[in-house]
């Protein structure tokens, strides 16, 4: 009887012995106090949860009901609402009601801005945007959730003067390249950098004494 040839062992491959990535929150908290041992403790911090605004632009806040994917629920759940500043360059997360705010002030691509407006203020806006992230407010920029046009899920869109203008990609993928940036502006520092809060969401908040400038 002719013996049954077993195959040889197959050798793993290099994507089944690549190690785990490492979750976002741990990376970022590495990176915070990277940022507190090269710059000082001002190059980091926290806003509260509740952190509010001194006025929102309409009563209607946004509905957030499929606008935030899992992986970033998660993240602020485990770190925060937190910001990194190295002087020149900088990311912060919005806690929630400045996020409300911030998305009150959003333009939607396609759409005349009186007629937003109009719906904002008459209460029966559909938000289809939200913005989360900013590295500056200046004419409302950063990054927002919104739904791809491309595939069926949520993406950031990275806004400019106030209007999503091109998608970015998931949220994890996002975060790594923005934190890969930030690490490589930190080895870049100038010398003594103006720090802090890069948003000054403090000077426009309920009940928050902004911090006095360091010594």
């Amino acid at each position: 009887m002719a013996q049954e040839k077993t195959a040889a062992p197959r050798s793993p491959s290099k994507k089944a012995s690549t190690a785990p990535a490492v979750p976002l929150e741990v990376s970022w908290r590495a990176l915070e106090q990277q940022f507190r041992e090269a710059l000082g403790p001002r190059a980091t911090g926290q806003y509260p949860v509740d952190l509010e605004p001194l006025h929102l632009t309409f009563k209607q806040v946004p509905d957030v009901t499929g606008l935030l994917p899992d992986t970033y629920q998660r993240f602020v759940e485990a770190v925060g609402y937190g910001w990194l500043n190295t002087g020149k360059k900088g990311l912060a997360f919005l806690p929630p009601r400045w996020r409300a705010r911030e998305s009150q002030g959003m333009g939607e691509p396609g759409r005349a801005w009186d007629r937003v407006r109009w719906e904002r203020e008459a209460g029966h806006h559909v938000y289809r945007f939200l913005m989360f992230a900013s590295e500056d407010r200046n004419d409302v920029n950063g990054y927002c959730f919104g739904k791809s046009e491309q595939v069926d899920s949520l993406v950031i869109w990275l806004v400019e003067d106030s209007l999503p203008l091109r998608e970015e990609g998931p949220f994890e993928p996002w975060l790594a390249k923005k934190l890969a940036a930030l690490t490589k502006a930190l080895a870049k520092r100038g010398a003594r950098p103006e720090l802090g809060d890069p948003l000054a969401l403090a000077q426009e908040s309920l009940g928050i004494t902004p911090p006095p400038p360091p010594a």
